[in-house]
């Protein structure tokens, strides 16, 4: 899941995948050379490459549960 990265595997990346799995929030704290910013650019490949935005929505909606009137009207129109 996360290439190049040798030492924080037996503690770190079970956290850091727990937390993904859970939706929770990161932190990356660490000295100099700990892999940190090796560690946010993978986390980019574990994004899906399929948008779930409602297309024309001033908020981003999910479209499967919209907050703005539009996104809710579109739905009730579908």
């Amino acid at each position: 899941m996360f290439p190049g990265i040798l030492r924080a595997r037996r503690y770190v990346l079970p956290q850091l995948q727990n937390a993904i799995l859970s939706g929770q929030d990161i932190i990356f704290l660490g000295e100099r050379g700990q892999a940190k910013s090796r560690l946010i650019r993978a986390l980019v490949n574990l994004m899906t490459t399929k948008s779930r935005l409602s297309p024309g929505s001033e908020t981003n909606d999910d479209p499967f549960a919209p907050i703005s009137k539009l996104g809710q009207d579109m739905v009730a129109t579908s």
